[in-house]
């Protein structure tokens, strides 16, 4: 069988399994197994695969078809410049979360170059906020803090090795004193991309979402439980002037905007959009 219609028929077979993307994944997967960039498979249109090579695919395109997440079957999921690695225990990256780690590093770059900001992440993941930031703003000091073991050991293989990684539950405080004292009051910029959806809308999700760790996805009824508890933590960290950016679900933009704006502890209270003009963001500066 040529490559073409093998792709023919695994976009067929992906389809009718629902799955919302099934031409990029079909490519991606065979991109992944005959190790070809994939704007480049259109080349290989005509080549045969072998047995091994179908045997292979129809592998891989199976595991999509009961709903693995793509990030998960490759390995990475694409974060700006970056392949973040990524598989069972950690959540996968998403492209919006990009512009929240674009603000920091254009904030950043106020800096003189001979300055080094103290950058916390909190809630780090797979640690692909704190990597852009270091990839982009390589003189940062940078602490990526989360709780789960298994996603720091997924951390470890993404962010280079002056980022310090806590294990750490990201709403105490204690772990400053014990860890990274210096970093009391002494915080340039704080990135966090909480645990935000609503309990209520799980029958809503995709099959993926429920890949992703429960805490890291899930946050109460209404989905604030986290934020609502975040701005002590980031007072705690952050210097009078001193900023933060928080993810959050578009639909929750004027409750995370309130959480800062109604506590006399800040201000600048603003909103960040996503590409697709969706708010998601809340930012924030210590008074």
């Amino acid at each position: 069988m040529k490559l073409r219609d093998y792709l023919a028929d695994s976009i067929r077979r992906l389809t009718q399994a629902g799955v919302p993307s099934p031409r990029v994944d079909a490519q991606e997967l065979s991109a992944y197994l005959l190790d070809i960039p994939r704007q480049r498979l259109i080349l290989h249109s005509q080549t045969e695969l072998s047995p091994a090579q179908i045997s292979g695919l129809d592998e891989l395109i199976q595991r999509r078809i009961q709903r693995e997440p793509l990030q998960y079957i490759v390995g990475t999921a694409p974060f700006g410049p970056l392949d973040i690695q990524v598989g069972p225990g950690v959540f996968i990256p998403r492209p919006e979360t990009e512009v929240l780690a674009e603000w920091a590093v254009q904030y950043l770059r106020r800096f003189a170059q001979s300055y080094q900001p103290k950058v916390v992440d909190l809630c780090t993941g797979s640690g692909a906020l704190a990597a852009y930031i270091a990839d982009q703003i390589p003189h940062a000091q940078i602490v990526g803090v989360e709780l789960s073991e298994t996603a720091l050991t997924w951390a470890r293989l993404n962010v280079p090795a002056h980022v310090q990684l806590v294990h750490a539950d990201a709403l105490r405080q204690d772990w400053v004193g014990e860890k990274c004292p210096t970093l009391a009051g002494a915080v340039d910029l704080i990135v966090c991309n909480p645990p935000y959806v609503p309990r209520t809308v799980a029958s809503t999700l995709e099959p993926e979402v429920f890949c992703d760790p429960n805490r890291a996805v899930f946050s109460g009824d209404d989905g604030m439980e986290f934020i609502n508890k975040l701005p002590d933590t980031v007072d705690y960290l952050l210097k009078p002037g001193g900023v933060v950016g928080v993810e959050h679900d578009d639909s929750m933009a004027s409750q995370c905007r309130a959480v800062f704006a109604e506590d006399p502890r800040w201000t600048q209270v603003s909103s960040l959009a996503d590409l697709t003009g969706r708010y998601r963001f809340v930012m924030s500066s210590k008074m």
